[in-house]
């Protein structure tokens, strides 16, 4: 479960990231991304918490289309995310 957790956390923050560079996910569309991964974060955390059914989050399925979209535009094009340069 952990590493199924910690896939997606990858795969969303890999399309905020594209996002950011690209477009394509408002600011509101990776606030909400941003919403499952601390919510998927808080269940690695909590994983023997009887809590942990309260603590789900998950994008809705519109955002979920729009994130698998980006994640394919990622593989296909093989693109990494680029170095921040201050």
């Amino acid at each position: 479960m952990k590493d199924l957790l910690n896939k997606r956390i990858q795969n969303l923050q890999s399309a905020v990231a594209w996002s950011h560079e690209n477009g394509g996910l408002s600011n509101g569309k990776r606030i909400c991304c941003h919403q499952e991964i601390s919510a998927s974060l808080q269940l690695i955390g909590d994983f023997t918490s009887e809590l942990t059914a309260d603590l789900a989050y998950i994008i809705p399925e519109h955002l979920e289309d729009r994130v698998q979209d980006i994640l394919s535009k990622i593989k296909n094009t093989n693109w990494e995310k680029q170095d921040l340069k201050f």
